[in-house]
């Protein structure tokens, strides 16, 4: 298995918001996927975001 790290954009209340995505790749298959560490890393990403971009609003 090996570390994926890509750009990507994600939906978030209607807008785009771009992060460094983390994921898994199985070598044998190309199947990627995100355990429960890298899901709240890209989530964290999109609502820091959010949350420069409107300081008083709460996600």
């Amino acid at each position: 298995m090996i570390v994926r790290k890509e750009r990507r954009i994600l939906r978030f209340r209607n807008e785009e918001f771009e992060i460094l995505s983390h994921t898994y790749q199985c070598v044998d298959t190309g199947y990627q996927f995100e355990d429960d560490v890298f899901a709240q890393l890209n989530y964290d990403q999109v609502i820091n975001q959010y949350k420069e971009k409107y300081p008083n609003a709460e996600p």
